[in-house]
């Protein structure tokens, strides 16, 4: 029974260890009611909780942090240092507009900038969350007609998009 006990304890403690990968994804779209450039991104819960925790951030619940007006600041800081794009030459000034957490273990940020034309080209970093987590992958879709895509690694932070024109 013993040895039962301790393959149990020892399973479930392999099992509910921490994934080796860590994904992140994003969407944006030129936004022409608003002549907006929004952008939405989206991080496991779970994943950006124990990011926080490892950036010293005591509390883990991600509704917590969210609703504490100094910890969301600190937050869109964090997410704004490693998410940023340049549009046809100018840097995006992006606002979190909000955000949401699902029940799906998801939680999405929403962003606007109103300083930029509707892109041409765009230049962006993505490392969101790759300082502490060095497997981490990043996807962002620009959903123009052609729904086009850059994919992110610690290796490629940097990527460009010339946007495909109808």
């Amino acid at each position: 029974m013993k040895k039962l006990l301790l393959f149990l304890l020892l399973f479930f403690s392999v099992e509910a260890k921490a994934h080796n990968v860590y994904f992140a994804f994003s969407e944006g779209d030129w936004n022409n009611s608003t002549e907006r450039f929004e952008v939405s991104l989206c991080i496991e819960t779970h994943d950006f909780e124990h990011y926080l925790t490892l950036k010293g951030f005591n509390e883990s619940s991600m509704e917590k942090l969210l609703h504490d007006t100094l910890s969301y600041a600190k937050i869109v800081g964090i997410l704004k240092k490693g998410f940023y794009f340049n549009i046809n030459g100018v840097i995006a000034d992006l606002n979190c507009d909000g955000y949401e957490i699902l029940k799906n273990g998801k939680v999405y940020f929403y962003f606007s900038a109103g300083n930029v034309c509707e892109p041409e080209t765009i230049e962006m970093t993505f490392n969101t969350l790759m300082d502490k987590f060095k497997s981490q992958q990043n996807k962002f879709t620009y959903l123009n007609h052609a729904k086009q895509s850059l994919t992110f690694s610690s290796k490629k932070t940097k990527a460009k998009l010339e946007i495909l024109q109808e």
